[in-house]
């Protein structure tokens, strides 16, 4: 069954990858695998792509 996030999980996962945490870390708050979180994370990026250039660098 595919894992679906919240909206307020999404979030988190947004807020603790802009605090430094990795796939595994988030994964495991969230009691999911990494790469759902790099899926949700891929979706987020997206939305937010602003703040993720602006953490990266680009």
């Amino acid at each position: 069954m595919k894992r679906t996030f919240t909206a307020q999980e999404k979030e988190f996962v947004f807020d603790s990858w802009k605090q430094g945490k990795g796939f595994s870390d988030i994964a495991n708050l969230l009691d999911s695998k990494p790469g759902t979180i790099s899926l949700c994370f891929g979706i987020l990026v997206e939305l937010n792509h602003q703040l993720v250039s602006e953490r990266l660098n680009i």
